[in-house]
């Protein structure tokens, strides 16, 4: 709506002045009324940019905005968009509320925001550059000015239906949402939960106060739903419409706590051992429940890969502080495998071994391991095996998820008779997208 207007979805009552002024080139500004900026009150707001303009004929290939004149004249076409729409809302300026219909509509059937049922003769239909309206004062009064946006089903942006059950369920719709509307078709009145409003908690579009039972939170597929009517009645249809922020963060790596605050330095290590003169092996894990590898994906890739490798290279040694003493990590040489030096790069015998298979990985609440495969068990064998695969993660894997590992089983083979001391092998964990 031009100029300084600001319209209700669900009451009946006409735009007003004083509440959002204006949309500007980084946000938009705020009047004085009580509606929208009450001192001390908390508020929530959604904004998508970038929206296509007939005007212009530029802007988003899946957003539109509009407005339209009514004639009151039955099946009038509004085709102002370059993208046949899946949601549409319209709201007339004045005293009605605001409605939409959805691509899961059947029919000629629309939802209003408010606590009416859906209804025939409002928006009649979906067309492949814009929408039909009928007769009714919702949609189509003669010399009543209307404001409509539109948006066409993408990787962030979604609409369907489902039936309700009175038990809580998840609604799939393929990813992480930021924000989801829902609509009973019966006369109950349309809600919202928007990623900025915490715990169970769903907003109205009437105008009553948060509630919980309704759209009771996220997951990296979808959304759940509770038990009150407005979002869970068992045998009513439900009309949904869900919007991400598309995913712009990277892919990371790195040590947290149980709690998850970050480690700097985080160090694992293997059982103190007298000299023996004989080769043996040492058993310890890589990563434990109070230090946790932690990997985060933010980005819009779902495919990578986690691998281990010594942060001096293959040449790399266990040492002790003076660098006096050394054993190697990935000389596989040997009767028993580890035990003798072989041809490689230096003198030393050693052998370090991984085995993924013995880890713990844990997703975070609402994601799921799906997707991702432990790398196989291995050890690392100078000038062959200089990395190791932990994990990889394919097509389909959840994004903006992160995912805990630990208790990974790390096994040591030591010479023998060396050296009684302190000895460390600085590692470097490194994930990749692919």
């Amino acid at each position: 709506m031009p100029g300084d207007a600001t319209a209700y979805f669900a009451n009946p009552v006409v735009v007003f002045t004083g509440g959002i002024t204006s949309l500007n080139v980084d946000g938009f500004s705020l009047g004085t009324s009580t509606i929208i900026n009450t001192s001390g009150n908390i508020y929530h707001w959604q904004a998508f940019g970038n929206a296509y303009s007939s005007e212009k004929y530029s802007g988003a290939a899946d957003f539109a905005t509009g407005v339209y004149y009514g004639n009151g004249i039955n099946n009038r076409n509004i085709t102002d968009m370059p993208f046949q729409p899946d949601f549409v809302a319209v709201k007339a300026n004045s005293a009605t509320a605001g409605a939409f219909r959805t691509s899961a509509a059947v029919g000629d059937l629309t939802s209003s925001f408010g606590a009416t049922a859906e209804a025939a003769g409002q928006i009649k239909a979906l067309s492949a550059n814009g929408f039909q309206v009928g007769t009714s004062t919702i949609s189509n009064a003669s010399g009543v000015l209307y404001g409509w946006f539109a948006f066409k089903q993408s990787a962030n942006f979604v609409v369907g239906s489902y039936a309700g059950s009175a038990s809580a369920q998840q609604i799939a719709t393929g990813f992480w949402p930021d924000s989801v509307w829902v609509k009973n078709t019966t006369a109950v009145g349309a809600v919202q939960h928007p990623s900025t409003l915490a715990g169970d908690n769903t907003q109205a579009f009437l105008n009553v106060a948060n509630s919980a039972g309704m759209i009771t939170g996220f997951t990296a597929t979808g959304f759940s739903v509770g038990t009150n009517a407005s979002a869970n009645t068992s045998g009513a249809t439900y009309r949904y419409a869900a919007w991400r922020v598309p995913p712009n963060g990277s892919l990371t790596v790195g040590f947290v706590d149980n709690a998850g605050t970050p480690i700097a330095t985080p160090s694992f290590g293997f059982p103190n051992r007298p000299m023996i003169s004989n080769c043996t092996e040492s058993v310890g894990t890589f990563g434990s429940s109070s230090q946790r590898i932690r990997i985060a994906n933010m980005s819009a890739n779902d495919r990578w890969s986690l691998a281990l490798e010594a942060t001096d290279g293959p040449l790399a040694t266990w040492s002790n502080s003076g660098n006096t003493q050394q054993f190697d990590f990935n000389d596989i040489f040997g009767t028993q495998s580890g035990c003798s030096d072989g041809s490689d790069g230096d003198d030393l015998a050693g052998k370090l071994r991984i085995e993924p298979s013995t880890m713990t990985l844990a997703a975070q609440n609402g994601c799921s391991t799906s997707g991702i495969s432990l790398g196989s068990d291995a050890n690392y064998n100078e000038g062959i095996a200089d990395s190791l695969t932990l994990l990889t993660a394919g097509a389909g894997t959840n994004i903006e998820c992160y995912w805990d590992m630990y208790n990974m089983t790390m096994r040591q083979t030591v010479p023998g008779l060396q050296a009684p001391d302190t000895y460390s092998l600085d590692l470097t964990l490194t994930v990749t997208s692919f």
